[in-house]
């Protein structure tokens, strides 16, 4: 498994079938670097929000003179949430910034990861098959081949080669989503 700042790193430059063995390999903690990334980028865009003082992007809690700083916190941070979760243009959120490419790339990435894990886990749901519960068995867990493989009184081989077989079943399967 790779860390979660390089794996958004290895994401970004790899093909469709390496985004699904990044997915694969690390399926066990792919939501929660996706939860982090997520986290990470509405932070970012905030912090871009109150530099630049941008007014308008949502609308205002109270009408009165006393401001609820907690609240419109709360509420700009759903509305990046669901920026980040949209097909809106980052031009949307933030006019002009000196690094609206840098961000806008992170944007793209996790629109593409989220996407993209979102399809692996309702195609592994999905499929119904003693041999893809098997894999899927393989994947949920954080134990090694060899400890998973005896534990089930399995010869390490058959079992290695009977993973890596459906794994390329599985990346066949799933190709076609990916290659956009």
């Amino acid at each position: 498994m790779i860390r979660d700042t390089s794996i958004v790193t290895a994401y970004a430059a790899a093909n469709p079938e390496g985004r699904i063995n990044l997915i694969l390999d690390n399926f066990l903690m792919f939501e929660s670097i996706l939860n982090g990334l997520e986290l990470f980028l509405i932070r970012e865009l905030q912090d871009i929000i109150e530099s630049e003082h941008i007014k308008g992007f949502y609308d205002r809690v109270q009408s009165s003179t006393l401001s609820d700083h907690t609240a419109d916190l709360a509420l700009r941070n759903i509305n990046i949430r669901e920026f980040l979760n949209s097909n809106y243009r980052l031009s949307f959120l933030v006019k002009d910034h000196d690094n609206i490419h840098i961000i806008s790339d992170k944007v793209t990435i996790y629109r593409r990861m989220r996407k993209d894990y979102d399809v692996i886990a309702a195609h592994l749901i999905d499929t119904k098959s003693s041999e893809f519960n098997l894999f899927y068995s393989y994947i949920q867990d954080s134990r090694c081949m060899k400890e998973i493989a005896a534990d089930n009184d399995l010869d390490y081989e058959v079992y290695r080669k009977q993973i890596y077989r459906i794994k390329r079943l599985f990346i066949s399967s799933v190709l076609f989503y990916f290659n956009y």
